[in-house]
């Protein structure tokens, strides 16, 4: 399917907080400002090819930075009660949507950072998640 089926995949799991989810916006390429939050985007980080390769198939592990960001600035303590809960949320989510609508064998959270997060110059609290989504796919290597 490819990475933006991946990406896809992740952001139409992450649009099913957007009605009584607690989400205003769920970004799907990289923004160039936040207007509303809490607000999501994923990008690319890293991509593992397996090798060797094993006869027809090809497995991928992307590894996806989805970041989350629930206000501008301020401190950390003080949005604290905001924060947290997300954690668990996201987590859950992912959890129960392994495949991201069928775009890959499996997915999920593998790691997170929580605290202060720098997006297009502004500084806003929130949590980069890593999410790791494996794709499987079928091809007819020639030699």
């Amino acid at each position: 399917m490819g990475l933006d089926a991946v990406i896809g995949g992740a952001n139409s799991v992450l649009k099913t907080l957007l009605t009584g989810g607690g989400l205003a916006r769920v970004h799907e390429d990289a923004s160039e400002a936040i207007q509303q939050v809490p607000a999501t985007m994923i990008v690319p980080h890293k991509g593992t090819l397996e090798w060797p390769r094993k006869p027809n198939q090809r497995m991928t592990t992307h590894d996806l930075t989805l970041t989350l960001v629930v206000s501008r600035g301020g401190d950390l303590a003080s949005a604290d009660k905001a924060l947290k809960p997300w954690v668990d949320k996201i987590v859950a989510l992912f959890d129960q949507n392994i495949t991201l609508g069928g775009t890959t064998f499996n997915a999920g959270v593998v790691d997170y950072d929580y605290g202060h997060v720098e997006y297009a110059g502004t500084l806003y609290l929130g949590i980069t998640f890593t999410l790791r989504a494996v794709e499987i796919a079928t091809v007819n290597y020639h030699g």
